[in-house]
């Protein structure tokens, strides 16, 4: 019984983390064979921990290049990184997490057995990432922070604002929630919270969850609907965009399939981005910044820590949801882009 849990647990995001390991292998294989690479230089902390913060900005558009904000791993990040690799999750821990499973969704599990702690944006990231909430007159300035988990990212957003909401469809996850002092709503949408129609921010923050969901369009315009007219919303998303439902005893696809480049498509991180970019102007969004983090989540032994690539937009409600007049983002332009080499510059420094 373990075992068939421990099989259909693998998601199309795990599987997708796994062609990365196998690309990884195959680079490692060839610079076994190559007398320069064996010369080179031992590779960066990010390097072999595949953070990955550097964009290929020739493939974007000029007046999206333009509000990308280049990050680099601070301080911050280098602790949490260093700190899962010294304390994996023991095998134990997994086959309990496996047996939770029976009984309730992974996000469940995963807070029952305390699993559930990954990383995404450090607080001088974020404030970097929000210079609008750092003028100093904030102090009543709310954040609304939507699909929290056991509120990692919230306790990075919670120094800018004074009032931090947190929604969570698991009981467990929420109660880590309320425990860390935030206002914890159970609930599987924000209709069901009470806060659709009743409540607004001045920030509303979703990170991971789009692909996670069962209708990410109708998550986006609720997310929209409830920040303030000048407020902001950050999305985070997992590029390549691989969705998949957690639900009680395993994982099943959505009930909505966006039009986007999925694992294994071969598309670029930036070709990813553009799609998202036009799926969430859909939706009546602008965009105002944007970055790309790794979101990092502890391992086993043998793989300490697993990394995936985030984008994390930031985004203000626009006038319209008609998409930009320009078109750059149009399906012509989108396919020119899978003709393009397959290469990410990497614009952190050693």
């Amino acid at each position: 019984m373990l075992r068939s849990l421990v099989g259909s647990e693998m998601c199309i995001r795990d599987r997708a983390y796994t062609w990365k390991l196998l690309q990884d292998h195959k680079a490692a294989l060839l610079q076994d064979r190559c007398q320069d690479c064996r010369d080179a230089p031992p590779p960066t902390f990010e390097e072999r921990h595949n953070l990955n913060y550097g964009v290929n900005l020739e493939w974007v558009p000029t007046h999206v290049a333009e509000k990308f904000v280049q990050m680099r791993l601070d301080e911050e990040s280098h602790a949490w990184v260093e700190s899962a690799v010294g304390a994996p999750i023991g095998m134990m821990t997994y086959m309990l997490r496996n047996v939770a499973m029976i009984f309730m969704s992974q996000y469940s599990a995963d807070g029952l057995c305390g699993m559930s702690n990954m990383f995404v944006i450090s607080k001088e990231q974020a404030a970097a990432l929000l210079p609008e909430y750092q003028s100093g007159d904030g102090s009543g300035w709310s954040l609304l922070d939507v699909g929290a988990g056991d509120g990692g990212v919230t306790l990075s957003l919670a120094p800018l604002f004074e009032h931090v909401t947190a929604t969570e469809v698991s009981g467990v996850l929420s109660w880590r929630l309320y425990s860390r002092g935030f206002e914890a709503i159970t609930a599987g949408s924000l209709q069901e919270a009470g806060i659709l129609g009743e409540r607004s921010f001045d920030m509303v923050s979703c990170f991971n969850v789009l692909d996670r969901c069962d209708q990410p369009t109708q998550l986006l315009r609720e997310l929209r609907a409830c920040a303030k007219p000048n407020g902001l919303v950050v999305l985070a998303v997992v590029l390549p965009f691989c969705p998949c439902v957690m639900a009680v005893g395993g994982q099943r696809e959505p009930e909505e399939k966006l039009n986007m480049s999925g694992c294994g498509s071969g598309a670029s991180w930036e070709q990813c981005m553009l799609e998202l970019l036009e799926v969430v102007e859909n939706c009546g969004f602008e965009l105002v910044r944007w970055t790309r983090l790794p979101y990092v989540s502890r391992g086993t032994s043998s793989m300490p820590i697993y990394t995936l690539d985030d984008a994390v937009l930031v985004l203000t409600p626009s006038a319209t949801s008609a998409p930009p007049e320009d078109g750059f983002l149009n399906k012509s332009v989108i396919d020119q882009l899978v003709d393009g080499p397959d290469v990410v510059v990497d614009l952190h420094e050693d």
